[in-house]
């Protein structure tokens, strides 16, 4: 019911150098890493030990550990369908729904367990949160940034889990929009708060306002922040200082939108909210949707404690985008020109927040018409790079060609240090993905670079929004996708990677 939308944060401090005359290398090479994923997560432990978490056939969840060259230093199996999985404490923090049917699809009962960083040994399970098993249940798991604080918001929708297709095309599409409109209310809402050991310290059930849920998020001073929306009335987002119910403050941006046929389109699909890492009391939305006459893309920021709301708005056209694919500067021979697609395409895919500001990632997001073989798939061209100051003012403007068609969809991750961008970015088959360092005060795309692991088959792609990734070593998942009755699979390949 959500759409698929990218976005993460990223810090200075954190990320990657790659010297311009670098090229990525096969290290080491785990085939059949897992089998039969239906769904995978890394996490960071410690410096020297990285989590994969890989959902087995839905029943059950397989962590493997390995050290920063592939190595396995332990592996786990819990029982359950996995949600998320995150750093509590020193410790692995798994959250999974305690059933899952093809039909009914994961149960509302939450449990969690906490595994050692060190041996995989599970040092404790618990369930935090037993729901009406009748409606669709959706988790939201948040740790606060010192690791020391658990929150698991459930929101209750009004979708039951019984819904039976009307007959006849009109019956269906009825059946499609009942559905989506009963899956995006908020039927009922809960904040659950646990420290690092999954002890209770609150339970709170926030009023909100009239709406369809967009998300949840903390900021660093443990406030709260829900956002909701409405298709003709916009966007409202309300503070709740902690262990209350009741907003102390709300903004609402007058954002209209009105979609999607039989008008099942929603507004809270186009839209990411997330909270600001490095201050309090701040927060964003971002997103890419017609409003009005115009088919935008934004990101604007929220600052609750001074009151100071900033905001950046994009909106393309067909000339802009020719004279970006005409200026155009190459600096590798494989890349020899640039195709953006379509101004009324380009979606805004990620965002990064660093020291100076803040970095912003388009790319167009379109479907292919399909053929007598195969029905419609994604598929995407260049990206754009806005590279934004502290008040969301435009400083450059880069671009870096690719081209990428599913399934799935592409994926990409980006990492600054320093001077310079670098952004990494699903591209043709072989699991190619390409390369592309952006000098940061200048915009100037300095080098591109093509990779390709080795051993990989036509159809693999790179699960770069997975990779870890230090100053000279990258661990990147290989994904082979595998169909199944129900549901899609993949076999999973590891890779050390040396810049």
């Amino acid at each position: 019911m959500k759409k698929l939308f990218l976005a993460s944060l990223c810090l200075l401090s954190s990320t990657i150098f790659i010297p311009a005359s670098a090229q990525v290398k096969t290290v080491n090479y785990k085939n059949e890493f897992f089998k039969g994923s239906t769904a995978l997560t890394s996490v960071r432990l410690n410096a020297g030990a990285v989590a994969f978490v890989s959902n087995d056939s839905d029943k059950a969840v397989e962590i493997i550990c390995t050290d920063n060259a592939t190595r396995q230093k332990w592996a786990a199996r819990v029982d359950g369908y996995i949600h998320d999985a995150k750093m509590l404490g020193h410790n692995l923090l798994v959250v999974v729904s305690t059933d899952f049917t093809m039909m009914t699809r994961a149960n509302s009962i939450y449990k969690a367990y906490l595994i050692s960083s060190e041996n995989g040994k599970v040092l404790k399970s618990k369930v935090l949160f037993t729901g009406n098993n009748e409606y669709y249940t959706i988790p939201y798991v948040l740790t606060s940034k010192d690791k020391k604080t658990l929150t698991l918001a459930t929101r209750e929708t009004a979708l039951k889990r019984n819904v039976k297709v009307a007959l006849g095309t009109v019956g269906a599409l009825y059946t499609i929009k009942k559905t989506i409109d009963q899956g995006n209310r908020i039927k009922a809402f809960n904040v659950l708060i646990f420290d690092e050991n999954l002890e209770d310290k609150g339970a709170i059930s926030p009023d909100l306002p009239e709406g369809e849920f967009i998300g949840v998020q903390k900021t660093v001073n443990d406030d709260l922040y829900i956002a909701v929306s409405q298709n003709r009335k916009g966007i409202t987002i309300s503070q709740y200082l902690p262990g209350s119910e009741k907003s102390a403050k709300s903004v609402t941006e007058p954002y209209s939108y009105y979609g999607g046929l039989l008008s099942t389109g929603h507004l809270n699909d186009h839209v990411t909210f997330f909270a600001d890492t490095m201050s309090n009391n701040a927060v964003y939305i971002t997103g890419s949707f017609k409003s009005g006459d115009e088919y935008i893309s934004m990101l604007n920021k929220y600052d609750f404690a001074g009151n100071q709301h900033k905001r950046f708005k994009k909106v393309f056209n067909k000339s802009e985008i020719k004279d970006m694919e005409k200026s155009f500067t190459p600096v590798d021979k494989e890349f020899k020109k640039l195709q953006l697609g379509s101004a009324k395409n380009m979606e805004l895919v990620k965002v990064l927040i660093h020291d100076e500001g803040y970095f912003v990632v388009l790319s167009d997001d379109s479907w292919t018409a399909g053929g007598q073989y195969s029905g419609p798939m994604p598929y995407s061209e260049g990206l754009i790079v806005y590279n934004l100051d502290k008040n969301l003012a435009v400083r450059t403007v880069s671009t870096i060609p690719r081209y990428f068609i599913g399934p799935p969809k592409p994926c990409l991750t980006a990492y600054a240090k320093g001077n310079a961008l670098y952004i990494m970015a699903s591209h043709e088959t072989h699991a190619k993905f390409v390369i592309g360092k952006i000098n940061a005060q200048t915009g100037k795309l300095e080098m591109m670079q093509l990779t390709e692991p080795a051993k990989v088959g036509r159809t693999d792609y790179a699960g770069l929004d997975q990779a870890i990734i230090s100053d000279n070593n990258i661990i990147l998942p290989v994904l082979d996708r595998k169909l199944a009755i129900g549901k899609i699979k993949y076999d999973v390949q590891l890779y050390q990677l040396a810049w």
